[in-house]
């Protein structure tokens, strides 16, 4: 495959779902405007899509939970729309044409505003029950480490493992530690 043409614009949460909807639709019709040739349209996103209601669940975009993403693209540009969880294109990808592409499993870690993971094994995403079988940012921390934290939360996502070494964790952090006002954003 060869990248015809790049562009990246920033998703505002604040505006909310239909903004990004908006957003999705003006950057698709931007892009294939003046092509005759036929396209296919995948989306990468934060979470999931559940098995049981093809809603979108767990993404850090939370304007995004609870929603029926896949199914509202597709009305909105009367086009087919494969969805998957952006962890796991990202393992895919590499296991099939970057640094895995000569390993038959491939376990993709990413560390950045979050921490997650994706599992291929044989050139094929491994999405588990969940849709999301190579997740590791939302496993608890151990004990000694939240004792060692001073953890005292009764909110369990403040005890995941993503909320100490993700970018918004570690802002966090810093920002309790120093009294700042630290952003990755």
């Amino acid at each position: 495959y060869q990248t015809i043409q790049r562009k990246r614009i920033p998703t505002n949460q604040d505006y909310g779902y239909n903004s990004i909807l908006d957003s999705i639709k003006n950057l698709i019709l931007e892009l294939t405007h003046d092509s005759d040739e036929k396209f296919s349209i995948g989306i990468c996103t934060p979470g999931a899509l559940s098995l049981n209601s093809g809603l979108i669940k767990n993404s850090n975009t939370q304007c995004l939970i609870g929603k029926d993403l896949q199914n509202d693209l597709q009305n909105i540009l009367d086009h087919d729309v494969s969805i998957e969880n952006d962890a796991n294109c990202f393992a895919l990808s590499e296991a099939i044409d970057g640094s895995g592409k000569h390993y038959k499993i491939v376990y993709g870690i990413i560390l950045g505003s979050g921490a997650g993971g994706g599992l291929v094994i044989d050139k094929k995403i491994v999405s588990g029950p969940n849709g999301v079988a190579g997740e590791w940012g939302h496993n608890q921390l151990p004990y000694l480490a939240a004792r060692k934290e001073k953890f005292d939360s009764n909110i369990l996502r403040d005890a995941e493992i993503e909320s100490f070494i993700s970018g918004h964790g570690l802002a966090k952090k810093f920002n309790k530690k120093y009294k700042k006002n630290f952003s990755i954003n």
